[in-house]
């Protein structure tokens, strides 16, 4: 029974899913500063590049934590194909 005043939450938060899309927007991202170094050529891109793909590449240890959680907790570590070539 809810209490007046408090929320209770209706959906769970799956993080995996939402850290998942972050990173790799970022890489995107950083391929679109390269591209914009090539034909603009100003320094500022280049150190775009480089923050964005270490943004990247630093959000990658949580998105893979998350998804190892979530796949020991939500399927019980199953070993297959679909995961064997995600993990992969």
């Amino acid at each position: 029974m809810d209490t007046p005043g408090r929320v209770t939450p209706r959906f769970k938060i799956h993080w995996h899913v939402l850290l998942i899309h972050f990173p790799i927007s970022l890489f995107a991202g950083a391929s679109g500063f390269q591209i914009l170094h090539l034909f603009i050529a100003p320094i500022s891109f280049e150190l775009a590049t480089n923050v964005t793909l270490l943004g990247g590449t630093i959000m990658m240890i949580p998105t893979t934590w998350t998804g190892w959680l979530t796949w020991k907790k939500n399927y019980k570590g199953a070993k297959i194909m679909l995961f064997k070539r995600k993990i992969g």
